[in-house]
């Protein structure tokens, strides 16, 4: 399965996952828990058992995830925003990321073919008419061909730098929303707590109904924000693996264009430069006069 089904998979059933469990839970906490049978004593023949009336329950309406998202105030709705953009990111990750859409394979094989036939004019061209980041970077460098290869390799490490930059930072924006999230519901956990408690600092002796409301804004806003972070720190963590492989994708196949260019030989004159290292003398026998040092 391609990392970017993963993302939508694992994002889907988180949300599934956490709708389920919220719907339970809040209808657990409006369901009154079912009361233990009493032990009585058993009845004498002074005292006849008598038949307690049955009582009547009301089975509580279900809350649904709308409802939740409804009561979690103007919190919720920041919460929300978050998780609209989150969910842009990811649908802009999942198809910039890609393979095909990186290194083009009719990309990658038209260039390959232009350098080998030393068309590197037509190359050039062919990088700008087919914008991407292995182009562009490609680019760079064969506009510096004839300046050498320090100047190719300056100007590809620029160009990839900036790329990778500019992934990372729209990468790094799920982490900022997947962290935030919490903090907010944290933020709406505070202020219902704080509702609450001033309302028994004003009535002094407050029924739960009055209470509840508050505390149920003060919950919500958790499980908004957890339901937020969760997916998004799990999309970070998968398009931030996603992007360090692909850009090193893209240098393995710029290196190879690179030698089509150059020559295997004349892509490292540094290596062909550098003098093999002397062999080492043989250990000197006890007694024996060192040799004179090489004349310089």
């Amino acid at each position: 399965m391609k990392p970017r089904n993963i993302a939508v998979t694992i994002i889907l059933l988180a949300v599934l996952v956490l709708k389920g469990f919220c719907v339970q839970t809040v209808c657990a906490q409006d369901k009154p828990a079912d009361e233990p049978a009493a032990t009585e004593p058993a009845a004498t023949e002074a005292e006849p058992a008598t038949e307690a009336a049955p009582v009547e329950k009301k089975e509580a309406p279900r809350v649904t995830l709308w409802q939740l998202l409804t009561q979690g105030g103007s919190v919720g709705i920041v919460i929300l925003l978050c998780s609209a953009v989150a969910v842009g990111i990811i649908l802009k990750l999942s198809f910039s990321l890609r393979k095909t859409k990186l290194m083009p394979e009719e990309t990658v094989a038209s260039i390959g073919d232009m350098l080998k036939a030393k068309r590197v004019n037509d190359a050039v061209n062919y990088c700008k008419e087919n914008d991407g980041i292995m182009t562009r970077i490609l680019a760079a460098g064969l506009e510096k061909r004839n300046q050498g290869i320090a100047e190719m390799e300056e100007a590809m490490s620029t160009v990839t730098e900036e790329e990778n930059a500019s992934i990372h930072q729209t990468v790094n924006w799920l982490n900022v929303i997947g962290s935030i999230s919490p903090m907010l519901g944290l933020l709406g956990t505070v202020l219902g707590m704080v509702r609450a408690f001033n309302k028994i600092a004003v009535y002094g002796n407050p029924t739960a109904k009055d209470l509840a409301g508050d505390i149920q804004f003060a919950l919500v806003t958790t499980v908004l924000g957890l339901i937020v972070a969760i997916p998004c720190l799990a999309a970070y963590s998968i398009f931030r693996n996603m992007a360090t492989k692909g850009m090193m994708e893209i240098g393995t196949r710029i290196n190879g264009f690179m030698e089509i260019v150059l020559g295997k030989a004349a892509a490292r004159p540094a290596a062909a430069a550098v003098p093999p290292p002397r062999p080492a003398a043989p250990p000197a026998q006890p007694g024996a006069v060192p040799p004179p040092p090489p004349q310089t």
